[in-house]
């Protein structure tokens, strides 16, 4: 009996209409018989082709020469179509960019309130509780510009249709490069696993997660590769398999 899905059966399938039509020479259709005997799957499909079999029989083959030709723009319809969903598409990414870049810098202001009002209530708390034992004048040092950390939104593609992100930053600094995302449907209690991947074509480990489901996740992942150096970042499960991708 042979293997539905094996070879010898998807061509002895294949054989079933000349059967019906006694198209096959005697060794062929001996070879068809003693399949059928054995083969559930194709006397079923013979089965439906048998009642066509007289129809068939009269078509005249010198009526099928004449065969429908494509327009002779489709070639040209087909890649005009193409343009267009790939525009459409970079349109959607600028504008889910722009609005992270909205939602971030919204968050950094009030955040950056908070820590003014913070420090605003510590100051004065120090001016009425300390003031007869604090110097007579402290000057704060003024914040270097350095100080400031730039911020690199990128677009970061989901290889899984369940993993869905919400932001996703690159931040370079002195000591090597970190990425900033968060996201949902990571697979509760895996481990995954994220890497940068250098001009070289390495790939350096970034650390390691589990995943939360349905809960929202929020990571820091951080390589000794610097930013200058780092043209990708990717995220795999314990399988190997990547699940997230961006290109830097």
């Amino acid at each position: 009996m042979t293997r539905p899905g094996a070879p010898e059966h998807r061509q002895l399938r294949e054989l079933l209409g000349a059967f019906a039509l006694d198209g096959l020479p005697d060794d062929a259709r001996t070879t068809m018989r003693a399949h059928l005997d054995g083969c559930a799957t194709c006397r079923g499909e013979l089965a439906d082709i048998a009642p066509l079999a007289e129809d068939l029989r009269t078509v005249s083959p010198d009526a099928l020469t004449d065969l429908a030709a494509p327009p002779p723009d489709l070639g040209e319809r087909i890649r005009t179509r193409i343009a267009q969903e790939r525009e459409l598409a970079q349109a959607r990414q600028r504008r889910d960019v722009r609005r992270a870049q909205a939602r971030r810098g919204g968050r950094q202001l009030v955040a950056a309130a908070a820590a003014a009002a913070v420090v605003a209530a510590a100051l004065g708390a120090g001016t009425l509780l300390g003031r007869s034992t604090a110097p007579a004048t402290t000057a704060l040092p003024a914040p270097s510009p350095s100080a400031v950390i730039p911020i690199e939104l990128v677009a970061v593609r989901s290889m899984i249709d369940d993993v869905q992100t919400e932001e996703a930053a690159i931040i370079a600094h002195t000591w090597g490069v970190e990425a900033r995302f968060e996201g949902t449907g990571f697979e509760q209690g895996r481990v995954y696993k994220a890497a940068f991947r250098s001009t070289d074509g390495r790939l350096l480990p970034a650390g390691e997660f589990l995943g939360t489901g349905g809960k929202v996740l929020k990571c820091n992942m951080q390589s000794a590769l610097l930013r200058s150096d780092t043209i990708g970042f990717v995220v795999t499960d314990d399988s190997g398999t990547t699940v997230l991708a961006a290109d830097l």
